[in-house]
């Protein structure tokens, strides 16, 4: 049976046939949120905000 066309949820890109992984940024095939160093976009825009300047400074390099 023929695999439907798969998506990265990160950057939209195609998927290639039987890929875990995408191509083009690496997001794991099947994560409903990008991740960087494990964490996802909105726990690093948490840190953003938060009261801790190191935690902050972690964000702002990881969002960068």
């Amino acid at each position: 049976m023929a695999q439907g066309h798969r998506f990265c949820v990160a950057c939209g890109k195609e998927f290639v046939p039987e890929g875990n992984f995408c191509p083009f940024c690496g997001v794991r095939a099947g994560e409903t949120e990008a991740t960087h160093d494990g964490k996802t976009v909105g726990g690093w825009l948490e840190d953003l905000v938060s009261h801790d300047g190191g935690a902050r400074a972690k964000a702002l390099k990881a969002i960068g």
